[in-house]
């Protein structure tokens, strides 16, 4: 995604995080989560759609281990890394970047 940031916006069950997973075995980058419970999912769901993906991890894993070595990635539900982050409920929050409308 090296044209700058892309946004995908859609409801639950809408296929986020498999894009993202796509994204991440098409690009090498991470996936950051919220939660660990997060990472855990997305593992699973990269082996049962059988693409490989490097471990996700949370913002503060990610900010401890990876941020020297790693300077792309991909996260999910970033309101809720943000708000885990700032600790703070998001209100309402601003992207600039691109629309993804993914393929059907």
């Amino acid at each position: 995604m090296s044209e700058g940031t892309g946004c995908f916006v859609g409801g639950r069950q809408s296929g986020k995080s498999a894009f993202l997973v796509n994204a991440s075995a098409q690009t090498g980058a991470r996936i950051v989560v919220p939660t660990h419970e997060m990472a855990r999912s997305l593992v699973f769901l990269s082996q049962r759609m059988g693409v490989p993906i490097k471990a996700p991890a949370t913002p503060y894993e990610f900010a401890a281990k990876f941020t020297a070595l790693e300077r792309s990635v991909l996260v999910d539900e970033a309101q809720a890394v943000l708000g885990h982050f700032l600790a703070a409920d998001i209100v309402a929050m601003t992207v600039n970047g691109f629309p993804i409308y993914p393929k059907e």
